[in-house]
């Protein structure tokens, strides 16, 4: 299932993967405090399993300047899971509070619609990503989509997303296939990457577009719904089904 939250906000900042992360945490700390601490800490330390959600952000009529968008239309905010306590809760904390603050933006909620995922019944899907798909090589690099160890990592990471969620590997082998996919540099900026430059961003390599995945059916609905990539929950790997055969 999706939500599709509409945002209403005079500028957004460039860098705002995190802000989104704030929001989720904030609005579902409204409803139930322990839901959020079991998504994002375990044992008082910060827990970096996977979550089993993506988002993405779709900016209507804005400028950009400098490290600032002017928004002078609407944000559309999807968030999908399968994991519909975790929409639930959000739902509410999101229609509770109704306005969220993060360092200069103030957002509020204008609307909120669900959306209820496709059921996918075939073996090869084609899909489209609303929020940018990144893989990691070993070395923790981000890859290019020419490097022969893309398609090999990105399966990987796939599995590990199935396991994650089912408690088990997938039912088929799944194969990947970029059809139509584009290359962006995406800025994440996070206190936590302090040591990586004198600004805290990190600078993601990743990829938009048309892909095809085939596998199982199951798998394939696990991935349509959680997302599919690398650093995921943060706005990465959001996508929409397309079609399938």
């Amino acid at each position: 299932m999706k939500l599709e939250v509409i945002l209403d906000t005079d500028q957004l900042p460039v860098h705002y993967h995190f802000l989104f992360v704030s929001i989720i945490k904030n609005a579902i700390s409204r409803i139930s405090k322990e839901k959020m601490e079991s998504l994002y800490y375990f044992q008082d330390k910060i827990n970096k399993q996977g979550k089993n959600f993506s988002f993405a952000v779709y900016l209507s009529d804005f400028i950009m300047e400098k490290d600032i968008f002017h928004i002078n239309g609407y944000i559309k905010w999807t968030i999908s899971s399968n994991d519909y306590a975790f929409l639930l809760y959000l739902y509410d904390g999101l229609i509770t509070q109704e306005k969220f603050t993060y360092q200069n933006a103030t957002l509020r909620v204008k609307s909120i619609r669900t959306i209820e995922s496709q059921k996918i019944k075939s073996r090869k899907c084609i899909f489209q990503t609303l929020s940018p798909i990144t893989v990691k090589g070993k070395n923790g690099r981000f890859l290019s989509i020419e490097d022969p160890d893309f398609t090999k990592e990105y399966i990987y990471i796939c599995r590990k997303i199935i396991f994650n969620n089912a408690d088990r590997n997938p039912l088929e082998p799944l194969f990947f296939k970029p059809l139509n996919m584009k290359s962006v540099m995406v800025q994440v900026k996070h206190k936590d990457f302090d040591k990586l430059n004198k600004d805290s961003i990190l600078f993601v390599k990743a990829y938009k577009g048309l892909f095809e995945l085939q596998g199982h059916p199951e798998d394939l609905n696990i991935l349509s719904q959680t997302g599919a990539s690398f650093r995921k929950s943060q706005g990465f790997g959001c996508i929409k089904l397309i079609s399938q055969s």
